[in-house]
């Protein structure tokens, strides 16, 4: 309807260039608002921003010309503003290192300049699934927490350690066992964006003991389940095994192991 966006949203070669939006803009517009949304700050608004006015010509460099993340390890020419940018500053010492290297990616000169190493809507996909299969509430205090690679760890609002007892091992990482975690298919290996979030597997709880969880098969087809002893089991959909570590769940060409 020839409207090309708002610049603070927009790709820089649309900015600088003039250039018409496409796919590669829509990528580097995904990872604008996936910044704002998780950090509550521009990710290109550090103290290059800090001006009187924000007038078009300054726009064009800050959002197109000389574009730069705020974080960028080369460069620290745009570094967020104590006092100003605090919500940035503060939350990104939190995020887990693939949050923080998806964004370093995302926002690295060689994405700003060349569009064709930007990350796609799967990459962020991945990210977002396993970011949210890694946060757990403190029992004691009920802070959320990171759980970096199902390992145990301190809460960081307590102080009090919180114990992992099981976790889901997956193909390039584990994530902890808690109720309601969920195993999709793009945390299993190769699959499209369509397919990517299609449920496979889901942690649920007894309903008269709450403690004492399970993994239920979500697909719609018969998985393979094989004890610690070896002995095979047809897990049916929605047939729930037990978390019992040592257990193996195969799916496809993949595997879920119960550590």
């Amino acid at each position: 309807m020839g409207v090309i966006g708002t610049p603070q949203y927009m790709a820089p070669e649309i900015v600088a260039k003039g250039e018409m939006p496409s796919t590669h803009t829509d990528e580097f517009s995904l990872a604008i608002v996936l910044f704002l949304l998780l950090c509550k700050n521009h990710p290109l608004e550090g103290k290059r921003w800090l001006v009187p006015v924000l007038t078009p010509k300054i726009e064009e460099k800050l959002y197109g010309t000389d574009a730069l993340f705020i974080f960028d390890q080369s460069d620290d020419a745009n570094r967020p503003v104590p006092g100003v940018h605090d919500n940035a500053l503060a939350i990104w010492g939190f995020l887990p290192k693939y949050v923080k290297d998806a964004f370093l990616s995302a926002f690295s000169q060689e994405a700003i300049k060349n569009p064709n190493k930007r990350l796609k809507e799967l990459d962020w996909l991945k990210v977002l699934v396993r970011f949210q299969s890694d946060i757990v509430r403190c029992p004691r205090c009920k802070n959320e927490i990171f759980i970096t690679n199902g390992s145990s760890t301190n809460c960081d609002e307590c102080g009090k350690p919180y114990a992992v007892k099981n976790a889901l091992e997956l193909r390039d990482y584990s994530v902890p066992v808690a109720k309601n975690t969920r195993i999709y298919k793009c945390q299993l290996g190769a699959c499209n964006a369509k397919d990517a979030l299609n449920l496979v597997a889901r942690v649920v709880s007894k309903d008269n003991e709450p403690s004492v969880l399970g993994l239920m098969n979500m697909t719609e087809d018969t998985l393979q389940g094989t004890t610690p002893s070896g002995r095979i089991k047809q897990i049916k959909p929605k047939e729930v095994i037990p978390i019992i570590s040592g257990i193996s769940i195969k799916i496809s060409d993949n595997k879920i192991n119960i550590i």
